[in-house]
C-alpha cells in the first residue's frame, strides 16, 4: 500500500472552463483507481472562487480537500517559509526594486531529473518541450509582483502570484505551521502527482521544482500535462451546465474516452458518445443479462463452480482487465484505459451471441436438463462480467458503476428489481 498525493492546479481567480473540468476529472479518475487498488490517496484541488467548488456534485468528484488559499490562515506562513528557505540558500535576491529567484542555478539539475525520468513528465512531447527550454538556459525569474502576501522583510513588495499559487501544494498540508500532513503526504509520501493544463507547464515543470530544490524539499514524482480543449464559437462550454444537462457520467466519459487528443469539444459529441457507449452498449448489455436472470431464474443468480464452456475468452478478458487498466493509467493513457474496460463489454456481447441463452431457456422449459445447466453457467459468466464492469468503470463513470453494482450484486439471494441504468440523451 502506497501513499499518493494527487493535485490539480489551484486557481485563485476566474471561472471554471472545460480545461479545468478535464484536469479535475482525469485527476479524479486516477485517485479513484488508486483507491480501488488499496493505495492511500489525498486528492487536492482548489480555487478562491466558489464556482470551482460548486462542480463537486455535478462532476462526481471525490477530492479530499478543496483548497482556498486566500482564506487559509496557514497559507501565508507557508509561503514565507518557502521564501526564507530559498533566501537562505542564496537563491532569492533583490535587484532594481524587485525580487528575483536564481533559476539559472538549477537548470542543469532539472534537466538531469526530467531527462532521467526521476521527475516524470508526460506526455513525451511536453517533456521534450521542457528539456528544449532547459537546454537553452533560463534567466532568473521575478518573484515579486502584484500579489497579496508581502515579501518577508520587505513590506513594500508582494510575492508574485505564481509563487503564491504553487506553494498551495505544501501550505495546504501545513508547511509553515509544522502540520503532520507535510511528512505524511509530501516529504514521506510515495508519489506526488500534479495534473495540470498545458498553460501551467512552465510553472509546474520548471519554476516549482526549482523552488523545491532550493528549499531542500522533495520534488513532484509526476507532472501530467493536459492539452487545451478546443470549442466551437457557439458551444456552451461551462462544465457545470453541461453536467447538469447531460449528467456526470456522460461528461466524464467524453473527457476520458475522447477528450482533446481526439477531437474538438461539441455537446453533440458528448451526446453521441454517451448514447452509443453508455446507453446502447453498456446499459443495454447489463439490462439484457439481469432481465434474463429475473425471467429465467426468478431473479436468483445461478451459482456455478469451475470454468464455463465457450466462455474462455470472456473469462480471460475479465481477468486481464484490471491490470490493463492499471498499466494504461500508469502511462497516463485514458483512452487506452477506457478501451481496456470496453473489451469486457464487447466480449460479453459476443459471448451472448455464441451461447444464445434465450434458446437455452426455451429448451430448459421443455425439460432439457442439460440446457438448464448450461443456461445457469452462461448467466453466471455474464453476471461475473457485469461485476467486473462495475468495479473497473468506477474511476471513469462512478455513478453509473454504482448502479451496475446495485443491479448485479445481491445480499438477499435475489437481484433487485429493474431500474434504468442510463437513459438515452
Amino acid at each position: 500500500m502506497s501513499r499518493c498525493y494527487l493535485t490539480t492546479a489551484v486557481a485563485h481567480r476566474g471561472e471554471p472552463g472545460l480545461g479545468y473540468a478535464l484536469e479535475v476529472v482525469r485527476a479524479d479518475a486516477l485517485a479513484r483507481h488508486r483507491r480501488l487498488r488499496g493505495d492511500r490517496v489525498r486528492f487536492l484541488t482548489g480555487a478562491d472562487s466558489e464556482a470551482f467548488a460548486d462542480l463537486r456534485e455535478p462532476l462526481a468528484l471525490s477530492y479530499t480537500e478543496f483548497a482556498t488559499p486566500g482564506r487559509d490562515g496557514r497559507h501565508p506562513a507557508g509561503v514565507d517559509r518557502l521564501w526564507l528557505a530559498c533566501a537562505e540558500a542564496g537563491d532569492v535576491h533583490r535587484d532594481a526594486g524587485a525580487w528575483y529567484f536564481r533559476l539559472s542555478r538549477h537548470v542543469d539539475r532539472l534537466r538531469d531529473l526530467i531527462g532521467s525520468g526521476k521527475v516524470r513528465l508526460e506526455p513525451a512531447a511536453r517533456r521534450d518541450e521542457v528539456l528544449d527550454l532547459l537546454a537553452d538556459g533560463l534567466p532568473d525569474v521575478a518573484v515579486s509582483g502584484p500579489g497579496v502576501i508581502p515579501v518577508p522583510g520587505d513590506e513594500g513588495l508582494f510575492v508574485d502570484p505564481w509563487w503564491d499559487e504553487v506553494a498551495t501544494y505544501v501550505t495546504s498540508l501545513g508547511h509553515g505551521v509544522d502540520g503532520p500532513n507535510v511528512r505524511r503526504w509530501w516529504t514521506g509520501g510515495d508519489r506526488r502527482v500534479h495534473v495540470v493544463g498545458h498553460h501551467r507547464l512552465r510553472e509546474h515543470a520548471v519554476l516549482w521544482p526549482a523552488v523545491l530544490l532550493s528549499a531542500g524539499l522533495p520534488l513532484p514524482t509526476d507532472v501530467l500535462v493536459q492539452d487545451a480543449v478546443a470549442t466551437g464559437e457557439r458551444e456552451t462550454a461551462a462544465p457545470g451546465d453541461l453536467a447538469r444537462r447531460y449528467g456526470s457520467d456522460a461528461v466524464r466519459w467524453w473527457l476520458l474516452r475522447d477528450g482533446p487528443e481526439t477531437t474538438d469539444f461539441a455537446a453533440s459529441r458528448v451526446v453521441t458518445r454517451a448514447n452509443g457507449d453508455l446507453a446502447k452498449g453498456l446499459a443495454d448489455l447489463v439490462d439484457q443479462i439481469t432481465v434474463m436472470v429475473h425471467r429465467y431464474r426468478a431473479g436468483k443468480p445461478p451459482v456455478v463452480t469451475g470454468p464455463v464452456a465457450d466462455a474462455e475468452e470472456l473469462e480471460a478478458v475479465c481477468r486481464e482487465t484490471p491490470e490493463r487498466v492499471h498499466d494504461a493509467l500508469a502511462a497516463f493513457d485514458f483512452r487506452q484505459a477506457t478501451a481496456a474496460v470496453w473489451r469486457v463489454v464487447e466480449e460479453a456481447r459476443a459471448f451472448a451471441l455464441r451461447a444464445r441463452p434465450w434458446d437455452l431457456a426455451r429448451a430448459d422449459r421443455e425439460g432439457d436438463v442439460r440446457a438448464g445447466e448450461r443456461l445457469d453457467a452462461v448467466l453466471a459468466a455474464q453476471l461475473s462480467a457485469c461485476r467486473v464492469l462495475a468495479r473497473e468503470l468506477t474511476p471513469f463513470v462512478p455513478a453509473l458503476a454504482t448502479r451496475i453494482a446495485q443491479r448485479c450484486i445481491t445480499l438477499t439471494g435475489a437481484l433487485p428489481p429493474h431500474q434504468d441504468l442510463f437513459r438515452r440523451l
